[in-house]
């Protein structure tokens, strides 16, 4: 596994090309998903929390979409 240490208390694991970003130890980005699987599958979060506001917070590579904002699943979405 490599971790690259970034800025503010922000760091990234690679591991077998699944790609994980994290501040304060918890799952988070904001300029793209935390997490990117090497399959494909892409997961945004904020905080820890599963979270997009423009957009599915999950979008799997076999083109299914979950929403969810503030680790809350949102039944309905814009697209459906």
């Amino acid at each position: 596994m490599l971790t690259l240490n970034l800025r503010d208390n922000c760091k990234v694991n690679i591991h077998y090309g699944n790609k994980h970003w994290y501040q304060n130890n918890k799952r988070h980005r904001l300029d793209g998903p935390a997490v990117e699987d090497a399959n494909g599958n892409k997961h945004w979060y904020l905080n820890g929390k599963p979270h997009r506001l423009n957009g599915p917070a999950v979008e799997y590579a076999n083109g299914g979409k979950e929403w969810w904002h503030n680790g809350k699943y949102q039944v309905t979405s814009p697209e459906r």
